[in-house]
């Protein structure tokens, strides 16, 4: 199985949390959502996984870990 490049998967996975985490308040909802999706489906298609949960799963175990929480920076 093909697998993305660590800092492919380390971005996308940066720019999906940091969508989910910003207040609501900040950009238009519809365009967010919107987004939030197409990273989803990309996290999925880097990892071959099925769902976006899995997707993020997947990706953090290939990354090399500098935090140990959710929310804390991955990579190297």
């Amino acid at each position: 199985m093909l697998v993305a490049h660590p800092v492919v998967l380390y971005m996308l996975v940066e720019r999906y949390e940091s969508l989910c985490v910003r207040p609501a308040g900040e950009g238009d909802g519809e365009t967010r959502r919107r987004h939030r999706e197409d990273l989803a489906a990309a996290l999925c298609a880097a990892t071959g996984a099925p769902t976006v949960e899995a997707a993020l799963r997947a990706a953090r175990s290939l990354l090399p870990r500098t935090g140990g929480e959710a929310g804390e920076p991955l990579g190297a």
